[in-house]
């Protein structure tokens, strides 16, 4: 057929005219009547008469010659876009009217054609679609149909609303939650009664629908329309299109012109993609396709795929999807990707049985398999983000739920008695409640200031000589509960420190070998040498030593601290063990001018590590090393804060930090005033005699191995103790004469070690919970996986026998012998091909085929 737009009445004589059969009818182009091809005289056309539903008045109206009244100037007068719209009856008589209005068009089958699809594009198509650049249009011929490429910006709602298509209801939840959709206002292609069909609007460049509920998208890249005059495949009936103006479709004007797809819509039902930064590579990105077992979340969006085909959504979309959100995990470094695509294949071919309306394209899924690699993101990580403590959320106790049946967001507090046992520790937490901080930490953090303030030579009675009272505190709580402030800013205003005190506070406190250099410095020490003749010469050189006894650490982020001290090089455990016993530690160097000490009971110290729960379980796992016992553990999170604004009541009066007198540079210690110091120099916070007597017996029955103190509890006595002596001090007692720590001290660090106890044993709880749960999953995702593989074991029976008769319709339509080979790449695709040699065998025990050599045919054939 000619599909020119040329006048083929051009030349005709008026006398042919008058001898013209009028056999052929088309639609003038120009007139847009129907009009004799030969002779161009006016004709109704050919069997029927154009029905034209008028929107706007809800009746129909015929359209055909008899009904033109208009006379010949009132034509040569009207334009095009004011009559209205009937195409030819023919694809490719139509082709000339959508590319002349600017479309972009190409041909479609009516009817599936081996393994190519109905709908699908002609082979001389192919690639049109995907393409942004593919400007080209291409004609069909007799017997295809004809589909239209949306342009940039305009998008395609393919909504299914037949049989158990749920279509119609999407869109009505689409309009209950995004208002009026005004399909009423613009262009629908179907073959179907309303509301099934394809409804064009605008909407941003770039975005993408997601196939939701009967609805797809249609958008310049991905997928096209059937538009009139095509036949759809299964029905029979006409694609027509349906407008809201028949005089002036959109297509036909201009797309712009479309009305815009509800915001709603495009900020809830899609996505950018180029907001990902998916990039088109020229090599699959086979990288992401990761090995091992999959984890909980590839496993669960594995399982998508048969929950959204149940729900009637699109295979092909839906595999395609799949795939996508597969790879994405993969470019994560989430483990098993490969396993779940490889079964996501076996489940997409399966959806397909011998009765289904059509059977996969040849390569569909390797094909999309390919684009969707080329598209992935670059593999971001090589370890698998599951070992940082991702589990699926599915898979653990709701949020707030604790192993122990609180809630993890309040963790145990110090007994509420404390605060009106003395009236420091009531104005501590109105201080703290004036900053909506935890009273607890507060506490302890002014406790941790005051044995980092102290001269080292104030120490605890322990029943085995002096006990230091450097402290260790983990303050543990979700981010944003002011563990910051409780720590550092609020101590600082309730008990400020001298000016001229060289007291050092750290935020941060990095190696072990960087806790040490807190309390170093340089400083000039002069050598004598006498020379060869008897002259002497005086040498002055920089040496490291210890220039200061006073230091506070300060860790805002606790991981950082478990990065710095899982170090293999990293002393930090060890040194905290060390320090908070007051003992000596080193670093020793190559060369004597760096190498870093500290003598024993040399230094003043306390270090505080801020965590949030979920990363207190790496700390709290090295019991073994003996440095998560000696912390005092405490809730960031506060019940006892009153929604009422509170004032702050000013900073401490009366602390005791000890006198200049038992510092070392007041001890007239001139040559060395850093030296080691005995028990003779050190001034001992004296502890009740009967407290005193219970600590020294458990000493001795654990001593006679009479007794073994639980591993957590090891340090208990010493924190305890600690404590107390800080209470005391706190209290504005314990350096004069005769001052003792008294056993309402001792009752009250009792009651703080309490806390400290629930908190940690709420948190290993907790831990082993997760870790319950974790490896739960893990079981249940095992069992999950083999389920799954075991339904593509039992698919592929299935599967040999749609391959078989795959292999038997070949040999019925060659009607001859096939060598295997041929039969094998041409007949089969290759996602089913690893099928092929059961299927064949199959059909040659059922006696329907026979082999001979390197030939198969029919028996009988």
């Amino acid at each position: 057929m000619n599909n020119s737009t040329e006048d083929p009445r051009a030349g005709q004589s008026n006398g042919d005219r008058e001898n013209c059969e009028h056999k052929t009818v088309w639609i003038d182009p120009d007139t847009r009547q129907w009009v004799c091809k030969s002779c161009g005289e006016p004709k109704s056309a050919p069997g029927r008469k154009p029905q034209y539903k008028d929107t706007q008045k809800g009746a129909s109206t015929t359209s055909s010659a008899s009904q033109d009244t208009s006379s010949p100037e009132q034509k040569a007068t009207e334009t095009p876009t004011n009559l209205p719209v009937a195409l030819p009856p023919t694809p490719e008589a139509a082709y000339s009217h959508y590319t002349s209005r600017g479309v972009q068009v190409f041909p479609t089958l009516q009817k599936a054609e081996g393994n190519r699809l109905a709908k699908a594009p002609v082979g001389r198509a192919t690639g049109v679609t995907g393409k942004s650049g593919e400007v080209r249009s291409i004609p069909p011929q007799t017997g295809e149909n004809i589909a239209i490429r949306l342009p940039p910006g305009v998008v395609g709602m393919d909504v299914d609303a037949y049989g158990d298509k749920q279509g119609a209801e999407t869109l009505a939840r689409f309009e209950k939650e995004y208002g009026p959709l005004g399909l009423e206002l613009t262009d629908r292609s179907s073959a179907r009664e309303e509301p099934s069909g394809i409804y064009l609007f605008r909407c941003p460049e770039g975005w993408r629908g997601l196939d939701v509920g009967g609805i797809e998208w249609i958008h310049h890249t991905w997928r096209y329309a059937n538009v009139e005059p095509s036949v759809h495949p299964d029905t029979g009936d006409m694609y027509r299109w349906h407008y809201a103006d028949r005089a002036n479709p959109h297509w036909r004007t201009n797309f712009e012109n479309l009305p815009k797809l509800p915001q709603g819509i495009i900020d809830n039902e899609g996505h950018f993609p180029e907001e990902t930064a998916e990039v088109v590579r020229d090599h699959a990105g086979e990288d992401v396709l990761t090995e091992g077992e999959p984890c909980d979340f590839v496993l669960n969006i594995l399982k998508g795929f048969q929950t959204s085909v149940d729900a009637g959504d699109s295979r092909h979309s839906t595999m395609v999807r799949i795939q996508k959100a597969l790879f994405h995990k993969g470019s994560e470094g989430h483990p098993g990707v490969k396993a779940a695509v490889d079964t996501l294949e076996s489940q997409f071919l399966a959806a397909f049985d011998k009765e289904d309306d059509r059977t996969p394209g040849p390569n569909e899924f390797s094909d999309a398999k390919d684009g969707g690699l080329k598209m992935v993101p670059d593999r971001q990580r090589d370890t698998d983000p599951c070992d940082d403590g991702a589990i699926d959320p599915d898979l653990v106790p709701a949020p707030g739920a604790s192993a122990t049946g609180g809630d993890r967001r309040h963790l145990p507090q110090i007994a509420e008695w404390v605060w009106t046992a003395r009236p420091v520790l009531g104005h501590i937490q109105q201080a703290a409640h004036s900053r909506c901080v935890s009273a607890d930490v507060t506490l302890v953090a002014v406790l941790c200031r005051i044995a980092a303030a102290r001269p080292p030579l104030i120490q605890g009675e322990a029943g085995k000589g002096g006990l230091s009272l450097n402290l260790l505190m983990a303050p543990i709580g979700p981010p944003g509960s002011g563990k910051s402030t409780a720590t550092a800013s609020l101590p600082r205003e309730l008990l400020p420190i001298r000016d001229d005190f060289d007291f050092s506070v750290h935020s941060g406190i990095g190696t072990g070998e960087g806790a040490i250099e807190v309390f170093q410095g340089y400083v000039d020490v002069e050598t004598e040498s006498v020379a060869s003749d008897g002259t002497k010469k005086t040498k002055t050189s920089q040496v490291k030593k210890q220039v200061r006894e006073n230091a506070m650490f300060i860790v805002d982020e606790g991981s950082v601290f478990n990065t710095a001290r899982n170090r293999t090089d990293s002393t930090l455990g060890s040194h905290l063990s060390s320090m908070f016993y007051g003992l000596g530690v080193a670093s020793p160097n190559a060369q004597e001018s760096t190498k870093r000490k500290l003598d024993m009971n040399s230094y003043s110290m306390s270090a505080i590590i801020n965590l949030q729960n979920e990363i207190a379980g790496p700390m709290l796992g090295e019991q073994g090393q003996g440095m998560p016992q000696r912390f005092v553990f405490l809730s960031a999170n506060d019940r006892n804060i009153p929604y009422e604004r509170v004032a702050f009541p000013g900073p401490l009066r009366g602390v005791n930090i000890g006198p200049d007198s038992a510092r070392r540079k007041g001890m007239g210690n001139d040559d060395d005033p850093f030296r080691s110091v005995g028990d003779d120099d050190a001034h001992y916070l004296r502890l009740p005699d009967d407290i005193a007597e219970e600590i020294h017996r458990k000493r001795v029955a654990r001593g006679r191995g009479d007794a073994v103190a639980d591993t957590w509890e090891a340090h208990k006595d010493a924190i305890i103790v600690k404590l107390a002596c800080l209470l005391a001090m706190l209290d504005g007692r314990g350096t004069a004469p005769g001052e003792y720590v008294t056993r309402e001290d001792f009752e009250i660090a009792t009651a703080i070690w309490d806390a400290s106890a629930a908190v940690r044993d709420r948190l290993l709880a907790d831990i082993a919970e997760d870790e319950r749960a974790s490896r739960e999953a893990k079981d249940r995702k095992q069992v999950e996986m083999a389920g799954l593989k075991e339904a593509a074991k039992l698919t592929a029976g299935t599967d040999v026998e749609r391959v078989k008769q795959k292999i038997l319709r070949r040999l019925e339509r060659v009607g001859g012998d096939v060598a295997r080979r041929t039969l094998y790449q041409n007949a089969i695709s290759k996602g089913d091909r690893k099928y092929f040699d059961s299927a064949l065998d199959m059909a040659v025990g059922q006696e329907l085929v026979e082999v001979d050599g390197t030939s198969v045919r029919l028996v009988g054939g």
